[in-house]
């Protein structure tokens, strides 16, 4: 990875155009990775600015040290007395700053080596207040170009809350008071006020940002803790000097961006008990309330998404007290996706044929409660025997496949990956038995006759 870096590194002279934050905390595998592609930058101008907020990797301080000593015309280190999250790491390194503009780079990410050279040369050209840029997602190695990083409020449904795709005055921050939430881990939303506060907005077509999607990172990590700082963030917009003295139509702007943010990684509540997801069903209403959101604003039907969005949230204020919390996370995903509608619809291309469920992990748990929900009838399998006789929804218990065989007409398979194997295996035996992956059905169409 580092030879694609062995370019000839200049000293630091006269003013500095960008500064480079990146905050640390337990990243000692990606973070050469990260600093090799900010040093060795083809804009000469830059310094960079690496915080480490009490992480308790030694490695991440090493590292931070050799950067440090190697180059010290570019690199300063901070390293915090006591943890601060990610957004408190930045606003170290934004007070410290220099640079007229502020570029943010996650420390397990890298960026493009001419990153800083485009993105300050269209910034310079119309005196900019920011410039956003696309970016690659990287996940198993594989790279995904991704282009959605909207400007204007005409796409607004298509902005991105990500603050590592924008370079941003630095005056914009400190004139308008707009530090990160500290003590939370999920502050991009925030970026939504730098967005606002931005008169001049310029889009560069390239994706100068690897994106490293891993497993460990703190969107990946503890899900409702992650949660919980979102709503620390979303608090943070509304109770913000900035937002108190924006326009009412700014103002809905910026509470369709952040409740649309927050009900996808409601999603991310699947796994948990019903009484969590209830307990973040009713702190979605709060966040609702303190926006004071007008559902009827057409803002909210721009797009199909957003009417899905404007019905999720009307579903909310009316059962976000409601008892029956399954129920509740059920109707949810109807408002939300529309996804009871096409369950519905294969259930009708049976014709009465019996349905056996295969997978009872995170997919089968969330089919099984929709079609309960929705009064199917069905039985639920999965290969793992430790899984059997446990009630994977309300009066729905796992059974072995054995015992359902000579009864099942029809196998929706729940399990990713897995689907052609569980048809292999069942086709060994019962080629009769239709086989379907529920999950290709509902992207595609593919209906039980096909």
């Amino acid at each position: 990875m580092r030879q694609q870096f062995l370019l000839v590194r200049k000293g630091l002279n006269g003013m500095v155009k960008i500064s480079i934050i990146i905050p640390v905390y337990n990243v000692s595998e990606y973070l050469r990775r990260c600093l090799d592609s900010c040093i060795y930058q083809t804009l000469e101008e830059i310094e960079i600015i690496v915080v480490n907020d009490c992480s308790p990797d030694e490695n991440d301080t090493e590292i931070m040290k050799e950067y440090e000593n190697n180059y010290p015309q570019k690199i300063r280190c901070f390293w915090h007395d006591e943890n601060k999250g990610s957004g408190g790491a930045r606003n170290t390194a934004i007070k410290a700053a220099k640079g007229d503009y502020i570029l943010c780079v996650d420390s397990d990410d890298y960026i493009d080596l001419q990153m800083c050279e485009k993105m300050y040369e269209v910034a310079s050209e119309s005196d900019a207040d920011m410039v956003v840029c696309d970016f690659y997602e990287m996940k198993y190695g594989i790279a995904e170009y991704k282009n959605y990083t909207a400007i204007d409020t005409e796409h607004i449904s298509e902005w991105f809350p990500a603050l590592w795709i924008r370079l941003v005055k630095k005056r914009i921050i400190i004139e308008n008071g707009l530090f990160l939430p500290e003590n939370c881990f999920a502050q991009d939303v925030f970026s939504i006020l730098w967005h606002f506060a931005s008169k001049v907005i310029k889009k560069v077509s390239i994706p100068f940002v690897y994106y490293i999607d891993r497993p460990g990172s703190a969107i990946h990590t503890e899900t409702i803790k992650y949660f919980n700082d979102i709503l620390i963030s979303i608090k943070s917009i509304a109770c913000s000097r900035y937002y108190s003295k924006m326009k009412k139509e700014k103002k809905q702007l910026c509470s369709y961006i952040a409740m649309k943010f927050l009900i996808n990684k409601l999603n991310n509540l699947i796994n948990e008990t019903p009484d969590v997801f209830s307990d973040a069903m009713k702190k979605t209403s709060e966040i609702i309330k303190l926006y004071n959101i007008d559902l009827t604003n057409r803002i909210f039907y721009k797009s199909e998404n957003s009417q899905e969005i404007a019905a999720a949230l009307k579903f909310f204020l009316t059962i976000y007290n409601d008892e029956s919390t399954n129920k509740s996370y059920l109707l949810y995903l109807l408002n939300q996706s529309s996804l009871g509608k096409k369950i519905q619809d294969l259930y009708n291309s049976f014709n009465g044929r019996s349905i056996t469920l295969w997978g009872a992990g995170v997919r089968g748990k969330k089919y099984a409660m929709i079609m309960n929900q929705l009064g199917f009838k069905f039985e639920v399998t999965d290969k793992n025997e430790s899984l059997f006789g446990q009630e994977i929804v309300p009066n729905i218990t796992v059974v072995p496949w054995y015992k359902l065989i000579d009864q099942t007409d029809i196998v929706l398979v729940t399990v990713r990956g897995g689907f052609e194997e569980v048809k292999k295996n069942i086709h060994a035996n019962t080629p009769s038995i239709k086989v379907i992956d529920i999950e290709d059905y509902i992207k595609a169409g593919v209906s039980a006759n096909d």
